[in-house]
């Protein structure tokens, strides 16, 4: 017999596979090869943490605000590592995207544990039953 939270447990659990659902982003296709040299330092985007991607979306920012303020000259345009502020911007954007998604993912599935956890055993084998089902569908 399922106990009177079962009913909240479980509602609560779809509630957190809706947020996983709207988590999944596509995979944009970066418009770099995500190894930027600036101040002689090589930045990986793929392996540079949260806190240096900020710091050079930052960097980066201001550099394009300053470039934009001699657009009078006949190529303004910094290049950095053969791309373009605007491609290094966009691909820390989607980098800084990606990082928040998997940390809000992990935290989702680490609520979703305690609530299974806190499930009455009438409830996991109904939920155990439910999967085994839909699998042979």
């Amino acid at each position: 017999m399922k106990n009177k939270n079962d009913a909240k447990i479980l509602a609560l659990k779809t509630k957190i596979e809706e947020k996983k659902k709207l988590l999944k982003v596509k995979i944009k296709l970066a418009k770099t090869n995500c190894v930027i040299a600036l101040d002689g330092i090589n930045y990986n985007l793929n392996v540079t943490d949260s806190q240096t991607l900020l710091y050079l979306m930052a960097r980066l920012t201001i550099l394009k605000e300053t470039c934009a303020k001699f657009s009078h000259l006949k190529d303004n345009t910094l290049r950095f590592s053969g791309y373009s502020i605007d491609n290094w911007l966009y691909d820390i954007s989607n980098k800084l995207d990606s990082l928040s998604n998997k940390e809000e993912t992990s935290n989702l599935h680490v609520i979703e544990e305690k609530l299974t956890k806190l499930l009455s055993d009438d409830a996991k084998i109904e939920s155990e039953i439910d999967n085994i089902d839909a699998l042979l569908k």
